[in-house]
């Protein structure tokens, strides 16, 4: 039963991955710092616990077949220390429109999972294989569903450690909803519920872990996110073998502050391309760079011998920070370099295709 409960949580908790989005409700380059209250095993805030939480929208990239926004984050127990802490999530969204899209990407996890796998906890069943297997973009925010209708987003069946298991990522969306925000006010928002459901099979499927997230969303320029809360879990697997415990939920909100100095940090003050990640890679890797200010930039491929091979961008870009995704599965394992040229600078940095 524990590699099975273990395996339960980490799946639950990669549902933090996600967030929310869809068309004009989400603000690049905005910046906005929550409360964030803990709570407790009857789902009231922990006042006490209290922390802050502070989002930016960095830059906007090509992921994975997408266009995709960036998506920066950081908490602190104090607004002084969250001033000088950095930003250390980077999430992934895009629009269309109709629907708030999400990218599901293993690599925070990928040291949990590779440390499940050491422990031997099942050796038919690879952690970090299945989540990988997962990477996706999902239509989490549907603005034109059926109110109060479910959609699925996911739902796979396997077996661990002897269980017949599923795991469902659900959607639904109510009816909108005034929320009281500080310092604007009454803000007419969409609201949503989006779940994680992981069952097993006894003559039928039992659900034995159900979390709700429920998001509200401000269109508009000047806001994203007003409220967020995930309420605390009691999961009793006594039936299982297993024990009776919690998945502590949380509440964000209350407060909405523009951070206007953050803006400034988040515009890059030199050129610079970074190393490629990962690197050695099979089939896709990222590659960054920054420019301080508006001008033509050229990013292209080339094998060991100097024939170009692709072509990243060609084109004038504003000053930012840029991320773009190459996918080498149709080239052949090698030496690769990729080169940066803008108006008079000229960089170039080396890559490893290990298929």
């Amino acid at each position: 039963m524990k590699p099975f409960l273990i395996f339960s949580f980490l799946l639950i908790s990669s549902a933090l991955l996600f967030s929310q989005q869809g068309s004009n409700y989400f603000p690049p380059g905005s910046v906005y710092t929550y409360n964030v209250f803990p709570l407790d095993t009857s789902s009231n805030p922990i006042v006490s616990e209290m922390y802050y939480r502070r989002d930016l929208f960095s830059e906007i990239t090509d992921y994975q077949g997408k266009p995709a926004n960036i998506f920066l984050t950081k908490s602190a127990s104090t607004l002084d220390s969250l001033e000088i802490k950095p930003y250390l999530d980077s999430l992934l969204y895009h629009f269309d429109g109709t629907d708030g899209y999400a990218y599901f990407q293993t690599r925070p996890l990928e040291g949990l999972l590779k440390s499940l796998d050491s422990m031997g906890l099942d050796p038919n069943f690879n952690f970090l294989n299945f989540f990988r297997s997962l990477q996706d973009w999902y239509s989490l925010y549907r603005f034109n569903a059926t109110l109060n209708d479910d959609y699925t987003l996911l739902s796979v069946d396997t077996t661990v450690a002897g269980y017949n298991a599923r795991f469902e990522y659900l959607g639904e969306r109510f009816p909108d909803e005034m929320i009281a925000t500080d310092p604007y006010g009454l803000i007419d928002c969409k609201k949503f519920l989006i779940s994680w459901r992981v069952s097993v099979f006894f003559i039928t499927w039992i659900p034995i872990i159900t979390t709700n997230d429920t998001i509200w969303l401000a269109p508009g320029s000047e806001f994203w996110k007003t409220q967020e809360i995930v309420p605390t879990n009691h999961i009793d697997l006594s039936f299982l073998g297993g024990p009776n415990t919690y998945i502590f939920g949380y509440k964000i909100g209350d407060v909405i502050v523009p951070v206007e100095d953050d803006l400034k940090t988040n515009i890059p003050t030199e050129f610079a391309l970074e190393q490629n990640y990962p690197n050695p890679f099979n089939p896709s890797t990222s590659i960054r760079y920054k420019i301080d200010n508006t001008q033509f930039v050229s990013l292209k491929i080339y094998d060991v011998i100097g024939n170009e091979v692709a072509t990243l961008v060609n084109e004038e870009k504003p000053a930012g920070i840029y991320n773009l995704e190459w996918n080498a599965s149709s080239f052949t394992s090698g030496i690769y370099f990729y080169q940066l040229k803008t108006e008079g600078l000229i960089e170039t940095k080396k890559m490893m295709l290990m298929k």
